[in-house]
């Protein structure tokens, strides 16, 4: 796994990141709220989704 990077203020990127339970590696993208950076005590509900079809990236095209 590579170090995290920001893709910009909001969204970590979380590149090859290694699933055991896969095996194969993907990017993780991670979207933080607008108090993350100004309030590092604070507690934030977490929702996980999981995009197997491609709707996050660029080009994807609804058939």
């Amino acid at each position: 796994m590579t170090h995290p990077k920001m893709r910009n203020e909001r969204i970590l990127i979380i590149p090859s990141f290694y699933s055991e339970v896969l095996g194969n590696q993907r990017d993780i993208q991670v979207y933080l709220p607008p108090e993350y950076a100004t309030e590092p005590d604070q507690r934030f509900p977490v929702l996980y989704m999981h995009d197997g079809q491609g709707i996050f990236a660029p080009t994807f095209v609804w058939r």
